[in-house]
């Protein structure tokens, strides 16, 4: 979850590169009605898809946007304290993560923890009140419209990117369906631009007041598919139409990653539209004929061409190879924002199992309340003070800081995070049984020896990275802010 100081010196030498190549003027941006617009979206942004809002179900829309109002009035949207450059800053949106079942997702240095979408078929367990239950519902029925939809566009080489309709293109008979596609969480965001008390202007392009500046979304499998879903809430939205920058209209910008000589791309949102930013692969030479327009890396080559070779893929990943910005309307705005989210690392599953691994070298003995370690391996005590302090830093400060505030509209975490706060003690206590071994003059003075090498580096860590959370702890009445409207 982590950011590396990597990653973020090479952005910020990036960033200051291009600074300094600007010089102080504006790069060129179209919009339609711009000459050449339609060449450049097809050229050079030619995975971003356009699914008007006439192209969706009207019932979906009027579920959809009713569970939005929902979400809303129940106070389920809260601006999150993420970390950025080391300093605690406030989102400029209101959020909440919806997904499947002990899923999470990761940003900024912080951990979303989801609420279940309670998609038809799934257990019922009670975690939600009835109204907010049907709200989940029907954004888990958005997501299954957009797997299927963002499958089909996906298997639609060169969509004409004024609607991506099906039919528009080169359709690839018989494809797969994509794990490209199958969103397993979505990011559902609210901003009210009159409520902001200030919002950054766009610095490169001139393209006016930022809601979301420049990014890459992170954690996401490499080479998916993202889905949007816009909606400006009624009564304030106008019909900007496609070639008018005025501000009415929320705009989606899209920039090849560092680039100064590409222009820039703005899209015009109006309410119930969705986009797609599509994951393709597609290839690098040979036989463009064959249709082979790949899903995901793990998909199979086409059998009747030569060319088509894993080493002959290329990416037409848009999150990957471009940047995109959320530039402000007049109205107020919601957008559902659908993700293949990077889970290796990253479902109550995958930690419940990490546990497990380290807690089997936790001797008990129920009537006497004593404990004792099964190993004292050099690599099984490390394995186990990695677990103690993935749990630890990766998850249980991370709920309890920020995730916890969702208890109240859903208390679908509640047990399992108290679970996993029992295995942590019970791994303090390994900690401590594995000390007093090093401090053991009974022990053999290698044996000491080992067992303190071992554990000097995560006490370490542990300590530094402790105090840096009781640094952060007297914002922790702050990241519990209200609500931007309504009550539980």
């Amino acid at each position: 979850m982590k950011r590396s100081e990597a990653f973020e010196t090479e952005k910020e030498i990036k960033k200051q590169r291009l600074v300094k190549e600007l010089e102080g003027r504006r790069l060129p941006f179209l919009a339609p009605g711009d000459a050449g617009f339609q060449q450049l979206w097809e050229t050079r942004f030619s995975s971003l898809a356009r699914r008007r809002a006439v192209a969706v179900p009207p019932q979906l829309h009027r579920q959809v946007q009713a569970s939005l109002c929902t979400l809303l009035r129940r106070g389920c949207l809260l601006r999150d304290l993420v970390r950025v450059r080391d300093r605690d800053v406030f989102t400029a949106v209101s959020r909440v993560l919806l997904g499947r079942r002990g899923h999470t997702y990761c940003y900024l240095h912080t951990r979303l923890f989801a609420v279940p979408w309670h998609e038809e078929g799934a257990e019922a367990t009670g975690c939600c009140d009835e109204e907010l239950g049907a709200a989940c519902r029907a954004l888990g029925e958005l997501n299954r419209y957009f797997r299927a939809d963002a499958a089909r566009t996906c298997g639609t080489r060169g969509v004409a990117p004024g609607d991506g309709e099906a039919g528009q293109g080169r359709d690839v008979q018989g494809a797969p369906p994509s794990s490209g596609t199958e969103f397993n969480v979505a990011l559902v965001n609210y901003m009210d631009p009159a409520a902001a008390s200030y919002l950054k202007e766009e610095p490169y392009f001139g393209m006016g007041r930022m809601a979301v500046s420049w990014h890459h979304d992170e954690n996401l499998v490499p080479g998916s598919t993202v889905a949007v879903y816009n909606y400006s809430c009624e009564g304030t939205d106008a019909d900007p139409g496609d070639g008018e920058l005025d501000g009415a209209a929320w705009r989606v910008g899209l920039k090849v990653a560092w680039d100064i000589d590409t222009p820039g791309l703005v899209l015009p949102l109006q309410s119930g539209d969705c986009y797609y930013m599509l994951g393709i692969a597609v290839h690098l030479q040979g036989d463009l004929d064959c249709g082979a327009v790949l899903f995901h890396p793990a998909m199979p080559v086409q059998k009747n061409c030569s060319m088509c070779a894993a080493e002959d893929r290329r990416w037409d990943d848009l999150n990957t190879t471009h940047q995109h910005c959320v530039l402000a309307g007049a109205s107020a705005r919601f957008s559902s924002t659908h993700r293949v989210a990077e889970c290796s690392t990253g479902t109550l599953d995958y930690i419940q199992r990490r546990c497990q691994e380290a807690l089997k070298f936790l001797r008990s003995d129920l009537d006497s309340g004593t404990h004792t370690l099964r190993s004292l391996e050099p690599s099984v005590l490390q394995h186990c003070e990695e677990i103690h302090n993935e749990v630890e830093f990766q998850w249980l400060r991370q709920y309890w800081f920020q995730g916890r505030r969702y208890e109240k509209f859903c208390s679908w975490w509640r047990k399992p995070m108290e679970e996993l706060e029992e295995a942590w003690r019970k791994m303090e206590i390994m900690t401590q049984l594995a000390l007093a071994v090093a401090e053991d003059a009974a022990r053999t003075m290698e044996r000491r020896r080992e067992v303190a090498q071992v554990l000097l580096p995560f006490l370490t860590e542990r300590q530094e990275r402790r105090q840096l959370w009781r640094a952060r702890f007297p914002l922790r009445e702050v990241s519990s802010a209200l609500p931007v409207r309504g009550s539980a």
